[in-house]
């Protein structure tokens, strides 16, 4: 991970002509991130911070989610319930929906705790409206 990091920023430093660098804090705090998502997901981290930081990217310009990443709900609060022979898709709009009941509709926190990005969660979405359509 620490190798693709410093892949990604060189990359964008050697486009743009500039020496941004990252602080070992930032590493670490890298390093330490589960990384639900994939590489495009560890790439747009460092382009953020490349844009917010001045010389250095430091945890202030990693995102909150990764610095505070949500504690695993795992065996505790609300749970869903699936039916034994419901397809995967089913359970999954299931719990797609019953995560943003439970965050009383704000996309960005439903997505954290299911662990996928903004543009999954509205991908999915768009394609249970599209399937409600037909």
């Amino acid at each position: 991970m620490r190798q693709l990091a410093h892949d990604f920023l060189n990359a964008l430093n050697e486009e743009n002509g500039s020496s941004i660098e990252l602080s070992e804090q930032a590493l670490t705090m890298l390093e330490n991130y589960s990384w639900p998502g994939n590489l495009r997901e560890l790439k747009n981290v460092i382009q953020r911070g490349y844009i917010m930081a001045d010389r250095v990217i430091t945890p202030a310009e990693i995102p909150d989610n990764l610095v505070n990443p949500p504690r695993s709900s795992a065996g505790s609060g609300p749970s869903v319930t699936v039916s034994m022979g419901s397809s995967v898709a089913e359970a999954e709009k299931t719990l797609i929906f019953a995560t943003l009941k439970e965050c009383k509709g704000k996309k960005e926190k439903a997505a954290s705790i299911l662990g996928v990005s903004m543009k999954t969660l509205y991908n999915r979405l768009r394609d249970y409206e599209r399937r409600k359509d037909v």
